[in-house]
Protein backbone atom coordinates (compact mmCIF):
# COMPACT_ATOMS: atom_id res chain seq x y z
CA UNK A 1 0.00 0.00 0.00
CA UNK A 2 1.33 3.44 -0.96
CA UNK A 3 1.20 6.02 1.84
CA UNK A 4 1.27 9.78 1.23
CA UNK A 5 1.55 12.40 3.97
CA UNK A 6 -0.18 15.67 3.10
CA UNK A 7 -0.28 18.94 5.06
CA UNK A 8 -2.33 22.13 4.86
CA UNK A 9 0.14 23.73 2.44
CA UNK A 10 -1.24 21.26 -0.08
CA UNK A 11 1.48 20.75 -2.66
CA UNK A 12 0.33 17.24 -3.60
CA UNK A 13 -1.80 16.30 -6.60
CA UNK A 14 -2.65 12.70 -7.47
CA UNK A 15 -2.31 11.46 -11.03
CA UNK A 16 -4.25 8.28 -10.20
CA UNK A 17 -8.08 8.26 -10.26
CA UNK A 18 -9.52 6.79 -7.06
CA UNK A 19 -12.53 5.59 -5.22
CA UNK A 20 -11.92 7.46 -1.98
CA UNK A 21 -13.27 6.80 1.48
CA UNK A 22 -12.72 9.28 4.29
CA UNK A 23 -12.57 9.15 8.05
CA UNK A 24 -10.50 9.05 11.22
CA UNK A 25 -11.20 5.29 11.46
CA UNK A 26 -9.89 5.10 15.02
CA UNK A 27 -10.11 1.45 16.04
CA UNK A 28 -11.02 0.29 12.51
CA UNK A 29 -14.07 -1.36 14.09
CA UNK A 30 -16.64 -3.50 12.24
CA UNK A 31 -18.52 -0.41 11.06
CA UNK A 32 -15.35 1.08 9.62
CA UNK A 33 -14.46 -2.27 8.06
CA UNK A 34 -17.83 -2.43 6.29
CA UNK A 35 -17.28 1.05 4.88
CA UNK A 36 -13.72 0.29 3.78
CA UNK A 37 -14.74 -2.99 2.15
CA UNK A 38 -17.51 -1.19 0.29
CA UNK A 39 -14.94 1.29 -1.06
CA UNK A 40 -12.78 -1.59 -2.27
CA UNK A 41 -15.78 -3.22 -3.98
CA UNK A 42 -16.82 0.10 -5.56
CA UNK A 43 -13.30 0.50 -6.94
CA UNK A 44 -13.38 -2.99 -8.45
CA UNK A 45 -16.76 -2.23 -10.05
CA UNK A 46 -15.38 0.94 -11.65
CA UNK A 47 -11.89 -0.22 -12.51
CA UNK A 48 -10.35 2.37 -10.17
CA UNK A 49 -7.83 2.22 -7.35
CA UNK A 50 -9.29 2.12 -3.80
CA UNK A 51 -7.78 4.73 -1.48
CA UNK A 52 -8.45 5.98 2.03
CA UNK A 53 -8.11 9.49 3.44
CA UNK A 54 -7.38 9.63 7.16
CA UNK A 55 -5.91 12.08 9.67
CA UNK A 56 -3.11 12.41 12.20
CA UNK A 57 -3.26 13.44 14.98
CA UNK A 58 -6.91 13.03 15.94
CA UNK A 59 -8.81 16.24 15.04
CA UNK A 60 -10.42 16.29 18.49
CA UNK A 61 -6.96 16.35 20.09
CA UNK A 62 -5.94 19.32 17.95
CA UNK A 63 -9.14 21.11 18.98
CA UNK A 64 -8.32 20.66 22.67
CA UNK A 65 -9.69 17.29 23.82
CA UNK A 66 -6.63 15.68 25.43
CA UNK A 67 -8.41 12.34 25.75
CA UNK A 68 -7.86 11.87 22.02
CA UNK A 69 -4.09 12.18 22.25
CA UNK A 70 -4.27 8.41 22.74
CA UNK A 71 -5.67 6.19 20.02
CA UNK A 72 -7.36 2.80 19.74
CA UNK A 73 -5.22 2.24 16.65
CA UNK A 74 -2.17 4.49 16.33
CA UNK A 75 -1.33 5.39 12.76
CA UNK A 76 1.02 2.48 12.01
CA UNK A 77 -1.57 -0.08 13.10
CA UNK A 78 -4.40 1.76 11.34
CA UNK A 79 -2.51 1.70 8.06
CA UNK A 80 -1.75 -2.00 8.46
CA UNK A 81 -5.46 -2.70 8.91
CA UNK A 82 -6.32 -0.61 5.84
CA UNK A 83 -3.88 -2.68 3.85
CA UNK A 84 -5.37 -5.96 5.13
CA UNK A 85 -8.80 -4.82 3.95
CA UNK A 86 -7.62 -4.26 0.39
CA UNK A 87 -6.91 -0.52 0.25
CA UNK A 88 -4.15 0.25 -2.23
CA UNK A 89 -3.29 3.80 -1.20
CA UNK A 90 -3.61 5.99 1.90
CA UNK A 91 -3.53 9.76 2.16
CA UNK A 92 -2.65 10.84 5.69
CA UNK A 93 -3.68 14.45 6.25
CA UNK A 94 -1.67 16.20 8.96
CA UNK A 95 -4.41 17.83 11.02
CA UNK A 96 -3.40 21.21 12.46
CA UNK A 97 -5.24 24.38 13.56
CA UNK A 98 -4.52 25.69 10.05
CA UNK A 99 -6.11 22.58 8.52
CA UNK A 100 -9.12 22.97 10.83
CA UNK A 101 -9.86 26.35 9.20
CA UNK A 102 -10.27 24.87 5.69
CA UNK A 103 -13.88 25.41 4.64
CA UNK A 104 -16.20 22.58 3.69
CA UNK A 105 -16.45 24.05 0.18
CA UNK A 106 -12.68 24.15 -0.23
CA UNK A 107 -12.27 20.59 1.02
CA UNK A 108 -14.93 19.34 -1.42
CA UNK A 109 -13.99 21.44 -4.43
CA UNK A 110 -10.19 21.55 -4.14
CA UNK A 111 -8.79 18.90 -1.83
CA UNK A 112 -10.76 15.83 -2.86
CA UNK A 113 -10.37 16.36 -6.64
CA UNK A 114 -6.63 16.91 -6.11
CA UNK A 115 -6.49 13.56 -4.31
CA UNK A 116 -7.92 11.89 -7.42
CA UNK A 117 -11.53 11.45 -6.25
CA UNK A 118 -13.86 10.05 -8.92
CA UNK A 119 -16.23 8.30 -6.53
CA UNK A 120 -16.41 8.94 -2.77
CA UNK A 121 -17.73 6.41 -0.25
CA UNK A 122 -18.39 7.75 3.24
CA UNK A 123 -20.38 7.03 6.38
CA UNK A 124 -23.63 8.81 7.09
CA UNK A 125 -22.14 10.57 10.14
CA UNK A 126 -18.99 11.89 8.46
CA UNK A 127 -18.46 15.64 8.81
CA UNK A 128 -15.71 17.82 7.39
CA UNK A 129 -14.56 21.39 6.99
CA UNK A 130 -14.36 24.28 9.45
CA UNK A 131 -17.02 23.94 12.13
CA UNK A 132 -17.89 20.47 10.79
CA UNK A 133 -20.24 22.17 8.33
CA UNK A 134 -19.76 19.62 5.56
CA UNK A 135 -21.99 16.52 5.46
CA UNK A 136 -23.02 13.98 2.80
CA UNK A 137 -25.65 16.34 1.36
CA UNK A 138 -23.09 19.13 1.05
CA UNK A 139 -20.64 16.73 -0.59
CA UNK A 140 -23.19 15.75 -3.23
CA UNK A 141 -24.03 19.36 -4.07
CA UNK A 142 -21.76 20.58 -6.82
CA UNK A 143 -19.15 17.85 -6.42
CA UNK A 144 -17.03 16.85 -9.41
CA UNK A 145 -17.36 13.20 -8.40
CA UNK A 146 -20.10 10.75 -7.46
CA UNK A 147 -20.96 10.12 -3.81
CA UNK A 148 -22.14 6.96 -2.02
CA UNK A 149 -23.29 7.05 1.60
CA UNK A 150 -23.02 3.87 3.68
CA UNK A 151 -25.36 3.45 6.69
CA UNK A 152 -23.84 2.94 10.13
CA UNK A 153 -23.61 -0.55 11.60
CA UNK A 154 -25.75 -1.36 14.68
CA UNK A 155 -24.08 -2.68 17.82
CA UNK A 156 -25.93 -5.99 17.58
CA UNK A 157 -24.14 -6.81 14.30
CA UNK A 158 -22.98 -10.42 14.05
CA UNK A 159 -20.45 -12.19 11.87
CA UNK A 160 -18.39 -9.18 10.81
CA UNK A 161 -14.62 -8.96 11.19
CA UNK A 162 -12.29 -6.00 10.77
CA UNK A 163 -9.53 -8.01 9.10
CA UNK A 164 -10.55 -9.75 5.90
CA UNK A 165 -13.46 -12.17 5.49
CA UNK A 166 -16.78 -11.82 7.24
CA UNK A 167 -20.08 -10.51 6.01
CA UNK A 168 -20.03 -7.38 3.89
CA UNK A 169 -23.72 -6.69 4.39
CA UNK A 170 -24.69 -3.55 6.27
CA UNK A 171 -27.94 -3.21 8.21
CA UNK A 172 -29.47 0.27 8.51
CA UNK A 173 -29.66 1.55 12.03
CA UNK A 174 -33.06 1.59 13.71
CA UNK A 175 -34.06 4.63 15.73
CA UNK A 176 -33.27 3.00 19.08
CA UNK A 177 -30.37 0.76 18.06
CA UNK A 178 -26.97 2.11 19.19
CA UNK A 179 -24.31 2.33 16.51
CA UNK A 180 -20.88 0.78 16.61
CA UNK A 181 -18.54 3.67 17.37
CA UNK A 182 -14.99 4.38 18.47
CA UNK A 183 -16.38 6.26 21.47
CA UNK A 184 -18.29 3.15 22.57
CA UNK A 185 -15.16 0.99 22.24
CA UNK A 186 -13.21 3.47 24.36
CA UNK A 187 -15.90 3.33 27.05
CA UNK A 188 -15.84 -0.48 27.07
CA UNK A 189 -12.06 -0.54 27.47
CA UNK A 190 -12.26 1.96 30.33
CA UNK A 191 -14.63 -0.46 32.05
CA UNK A 192 -12.40 -3.49 31.37
CA UNK A 193 -15.03 -5.04 29.09
CA UNK A 194 -12.49 -6.27 26.55
CA UNK A 195 -14.61 -9.16 25.25
CA UNK A 196 -17.42 -6.77 24.26
CA UNK A 197 -14.88 -4.35 22.81
CA UNK A 198 -13.46 -7.20 20.73
CA UNK A 199 -16.93 -7.94 19.35
CA UNK A 200 -17.29 -4.36 18.11
CA UNK A 201 -13.72 -4.24 16.81
CA UNK A 202 -13.95 -7.61 15.08
CA UNK A 203 -10.71 -8.66 16.80
CA UNK A 204 -9.21 -8.48 20.31
CA UNK A 205 -8.00 -5.09 21.46
CA UNK A 206 -4.21 -5.15 21.53
CA UNK A 207 -1.26 -3.21 22.88
CA UNK A 208 2.03 -3.45 21.01
CA UNK A 209 5.60 -2.76 22.05
CA UNK A 210 9.11 -4.08 22.53
CA UNK A 211 10.32 -6.04 25.56
CA UNK A 212 12.86 -4.12 27.63
CA UNK A 213 14.82 -5.09 30.76
CA UNK A 214 12.94 -4.71 34.03
CA UNK A 215 13.88 -5.06 37.68
CA UNK A 216 13.62 -8.87 37.76
CA UNK A 217 10.90 -8.72 40.42
CA UNK A 218 8.64 -11.16 38.60
CA UNK A 219 11.40 -13.74 38.32
CA UNK A 220 12.04 -13.44 42.06
CA UNK A 221 8.36 -14.20 42.65
CA UNK A 222 8.49 -17.25 40.37
CA UNK A 223 6.60 -15.55 37.53
CA UNK A 224 9.07 -13.91 35.13
CA UNK A 225 7.50 -11.05 33.22
CA UNK A 226 8.12 -9.34 29.92
CA UNK A 227 8.15 -5.58 30.45
CA UNK A 228 6.62 -3.95 27.41
CA UNK A 229 7.82 -0.56 26.22
CA UNK A 230 4.68 0.84 24.58
CA UNK A 231 5.90 3.70 22.41
CA UNK A 232 2.76 4.26 20.35
CA UNK A 233 0.00 6.41 21.96
CA UNK A 234 -2.49 3.60 22.68
CA UNK A 235 -5.66 4.00 24.71
CA UNK A 236 -4.91 1.99 27.85
CA UNK A 237 -7.72 -0.21 29.19
CA UNK A 238 -8.87 -0.24 32.80
CA UNK A 239 -6.03 -0.95 35.20
CA UNK A 240 -5.95 -4.56 36.25
CA UNK A 241 -5.02 -8.10 35.30
CA UNK A 242 -6.01 -9.67 31.98
CA UNK A 243 -5.84 -12.98 30.18
CA UNK A 244 -4.24 -12.32 26.81
CA UNK A 245 -2.58 -13.84 23.79
CA UNK A 246 1.02 -12.71 23.35
CA UNK A 247 1.94 -12.64 19.66
CA UNK A 248 5.73 -12.65 19.36
CA UNK A 249 7.40 -11.10 16.33
CA UNK A 250 11.09 -11.02 15.47
CA UNK A 251 11.87 -7.75 17.19
CA UNK A 252 12.13 -5.69 14.02
CA UNK A 253 10.04 -2.57 13.50
CA UNK A 254 8.19 -2.92 10.22
CA UNK A 255 7.60 -0.22 7.65
CA UNK A 256 4.68 2.16 8.01
CA UNK A 257 1.52 0.29 7.10
CA UNK A 258 2.96 -3.16 7.79
CA UNK A 259 2.74 -5.70 10.59
CA UNK A 260 4.25 -9.18 11.05
CA UNK A 261 2.57 -11.87 8.96
CA UNK A 262 0.71 -14.55 10.91
CA UNK A 263 3.28 -17.19 9.96
CA UNK A 264 6.06 -14.99 11.40
CA UNK A 265 4.41 -14.82 14.82
CA UNK A 266 4.29 -17.21 17.74
CA UNK A 267 1.17 -16.92 19.91
CA UNK A 268 1.43 -17.80 23.60
CA UNK A 269 -1.19 -17.51 26.39
CA UNK A 270 -0.30 -14.87 28.95
CA UNK A 271 -1.37 -13.04 32.09
CA UNK A 272 -0.98 -9.29 31.66
CA UNK A 273 -0.92 -6.53 34.24
CA UNK A 274 -1.79 -3.00 33.13
CA UNK A 275 -1.16 -0.51 35.91
CA UNK A 276 1.33 0.88 38.41
CA UNK A 277 2.30 -2.17 40.55
CA UNK A 278 1.00 -0.76 43.88
CA UNK A 279 2.54 -3.57 45.95
CA UNK A 280 6.03 -2.92 44.55
CA UNK A 281 6.47 0.78 43.85
CA UNK A 282 3.19 2.28 42.57
CA UNK A 283 4.93 4.65 40.19
CA UNK A 284 4.49 4.98 36.43
CA UNK A 285 2.03 3.15 34.19
CA UNK A 286 3.38 -0.23 33.08
CA UNK A 287 2.40 -3.16 30.89
CA UNK A 288 3.86 -6.49 32.04
CA UNK A 289 3.14 -9.97 30.71
CA UNK A 290 3.85 -13.40 32.19
CA UNK A 291 3.86 -15.89 29.31
CA UNK A 292 2.47 -19.25 30.37
CA UNK A 293 4.73 -22.31 29.99
CA UNK A 294 7.37 -20.25 28.19
CA UNK A 295 11.11 -20.14 28.70
CA UNK A 296 13.50 -18.10 26.65
CA UNK A 297 14.97 -14.65 26.11
CA UNK A 298 12.54 -11.91 25.09
CA UNK A 299 14.56 -8.70 25.31
CA UNK A 300 14.19 -6.73 22.10
CA UNK A 301 11.30 -8.87 20.85
CA UNK A 302 8.22 -7.12 19.47
CA UNK A 303 5.05 -8.35 21.23
CA UNK A 304 1.39 -7.73 20.54
CA UNK A 305 -0.78 -8.41 23.59
CA UNK A 306 -4.34 -9.29 22.53
CA UNK A 307 -6.57 -8.82 25.56
CA UNK A 308 -9.04 -11.69 25.99
CA UNK A 309 -10.65 -11.23 29.42
CA UNK A 310 -10.48 -8.97 32.47
CA UNK A 311 -9.55 -11.08 35.50
CA UNK A 312 -9.41 -8.64 38.41
CA UNK A 313 -8.62 -5.10 39.44
CA UNK A 314 -5.12 -4.04 40.38
CA UNK A 315 -4.71 -3.83 44.14
CA UNK A 316 -2.07 -3.54 46.82
CA UNK A 317 -1.09 -6.71 48.74
CA UNK A 318 0.42 -6.84 52.24
CA UNK A 319 3.64 -8.32 50.91
CA UNK A 320 5.39 -10.05 48.02
CA UNK A 321 4.37 -13.52 49.22
CA UNK A 322 0.68 -12.59 49.10
CA UNK A 323 1.26 -11.09 45.66
CA UNK A 324 2.90 -14.31 44.42
CA UNK A 325 -0.02 -16.37 45.74
CA UNK A 326 -2.48 -14.12 43.90
CA UNK A 327 -0.49 -14.32 40.66
CA UNK A 328 -0.68 -18.12 40.90
CA UNK A 329 -4.47 -17.82 41.15
CA UNK A 330 -4.49 -15.39 38.20
CA UNK A 331 -2.55 -17.90 36.10
CA UNK A 332 -4.96 -20.71 36.98
CA UNK A 333 -7.96 -18.52 36.17
CA UNK A 334 -6.42 -17.31 32.91
CA UNK A 335 -5.81 -20.86 31.69
CA UNK A 336 -9.58 -21.42 31.60
CA UNK A 337 -9.80 -18.84 28.80
CA UNK A 338 -7.39 -20.77 26.57
CA UNK A 339 -8.93 -24.25 26.76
Amino acid sequence: MHVHFVDARFSYRSTTPHVLTLGMFDGVHVGHAALLRRAVCAAEERGLEPAVVTFTPHPRAVLGDRGFLRMLTPLRERLALFRSLGLRRAYVLHYTPEFARISADDFRDTWLPALGAKHVVLGEDFRYGAGRRGDPDHLRAGAAFTVEVVPSVPEDVRGMRAEGGGSSSISPVGAKVPKVSSRRVRALLAAGEVAEAARLLGRPYALEGVVVPGEGRGRELGFPTANLLVVEPYVFPRRGVYAAWAALGDGRQGAVGSRPAAQEERRIPAVVNVGVRPTVDGSRERVEAHLLDFSGELYGVHIRLELVAYLREERRFPGLRALAEQIALDVAFARKHFV
